[in-house]
């Protein structure tokens, strides 16, 4: 139960300190609207009691997005008979990492890169059913800019950093996030 209060603190007094928006999607590194709930929060790497993995496209003419991204629970050992088969659980980790890609031919822009997820679970309830949990994200980004030599717009090649954070409650029958995209 101190847990429960320490992070229902803590989510109260960063989310009081940050500007949100509902419902807001960003538009980098994918401007189309692909929708897959781990590019958007990191925190719900890990989530599932499995290996989770998309492959998503979206194109509008000439212009193109794809992404291909997995997440899963670290697994461990657990402790068994003398002749049984060898049996798993989860920890309290979750990974996870994608790829995209993004062009938009109306400006002549590509946009690509790799993103690597770390979340940390933190049990609710007994029965192990309810988790309330936290993640980063760390995005390498290469963007180029095609020019325009009739306006004098030299074409430009660049790497950025980026990062992500989240929090993310989850159990049978209710699920709600929060995350901060695009954060640097």
């Amino acid at each position: 139960m101190a847990r429960i209060k320490k992070a229902a603190l803590f989510s109260l007094i960063f989310c009081s300190c940050c500007l949100t928006y509902g419902q807001q999607v960003p538009l980098n590194p994918i401007s189309y609207r692909i929708f897959s709930p781990f590019l958007l929060n990191p925190a719900i790497a890990g989530s599932k009691d499995f290996f989770s993995t998309d492959f998503l496209a979206g194109f509008n003419g000439k212009s193109y997005s794809q992404v291909a991204s997995g997440n899963t629970r670290i697994l461990k050992k657990a402790p068994g008979y003398f002749q049984a088969p060898k049996t798993f659980s989860y920890t309290n980790f979750g990974v996870g990492a994608s790829v995209f890609n993004d062009y938009q031919s109306i400006n002549s822009t590509q946009t690509s890169g790799f993103s690597a997820v770390f979340s940390y679970h933190i049990q609710l309830d007994r029965k192990g059913l309810s988790f309330l949990s936290a993640g980063v994200s760390g995005k390498g980004i290469y963007h180029h800019v095609n020019g325009d030599s009739e306006l004098n717009i030299p074409s430009k090649k660049f790497l950025f950093p980026e990062i992500d954070f989240g929090i993310y409650f989850y159990s049978p029958s209710f699920y709600a996030g929060l995350s901060a995209t695009n954060f640097l």
